[in-house]
């Protein structure tokens, strides 16, 4: 029992538990790396995937209307922001500089991409308070045009005279084709949201970014290395 003692208090077992618990913070500490890599694997990853899938619906949206339009919810669109910058320091051992540079372009893009249907949405309620003031601008257009006709008629004492008749039917027949115009533009669904008045800001900046990002990133040699340091 001395003998066991004076083990205890040695420094060969003060330096021995010393080696031990570092040892054993080591091994915590490099299994706490690995799930996190593997944890900031899973969330690229998935990030990846999803601004695919959204990239090509709106692709779609342009190809199906032949011009690009996202309705009235535009925020639908966004990705949100990316975890790229925050994690990409654990993946510097991971590829080459050619692979890095593509990782670097396509989140960059996909950030631009959130930009600008971030700068699309805000802009939303400003362009549809500008196409309120579109349509009546038009409708008192049209009604004062109308007046106008019709003031210089005279209403001769036989409201039955022919060329009364042509000529009232001539005014009814115009703005009947004016009222039908009006209810295209305007009205009718199937009308892109942006064109019938001046909007403040265009899609022309989303319609490039979308046709320069790569959707298929995913199921590159890239995409690939990414899922199988998730699993």
């Amino acid at each position: 029992m001395e003998n066991f003692l004076l083990f205890l208090n040695s420094n060969f077992f003060i330096a021995l538990t010393t080696i031990l618990a570092g040892t054993i913070a080591l091994i915590v500490y490099l299994k706490q790396k690995a799930d996190y890599k593997r944890d900031a694997s899973k969330t690229l990853y998935s990030e990846i995937i999803n601004a695919e899938r959204v990239v090509k619906e709106v692709k779609k949206l342009k190809q199906n209307n032949n011009l690009l339009s996202l309705g009235s919810d535009a925020g639908k669109y966004s990705l949100g922001d990316s975890s790229w910058e925050k994690l990409k320091y654990l993946f510097v051992n991971d590829f080459d500089s050619n692979e890095w540079e593509k990782l670097n372009t396509f989140f960059n893009q996909r950030d631009e991409y959130t930009k600008t249907i971030t700068n699309i949405s805000n802009l939303f309620p400003k362009n549809l308070e500008f196409r309120m003031q579109s349509i009546q601008c038009e409708l008192a257009r049209i009604a004062t045009e109308q007046a106008g006709e019709w003031s210089k008629i005279k209403v001769p004492a036989d409201t039955t005279d022919k060329k009364y008749i042509e000529k009232t039917r001539g005014i009814i027949e115009k703005f009947e084709n004016k009222a039908t115009s009006f209810k295209t533009i305007y009205i009718d669904a199937n009308t892109s949201f942006r064109y019938p008045y001046l909007p403040q800001g265009t899609f022309e900046p989303l319609e490039k970014v979308v046709d320069i990002i790569d959707t298929d990133l995913s199921i590159s040699s890239i995409g690939l290395k990414i899922k199988k340091m998730g699993r």
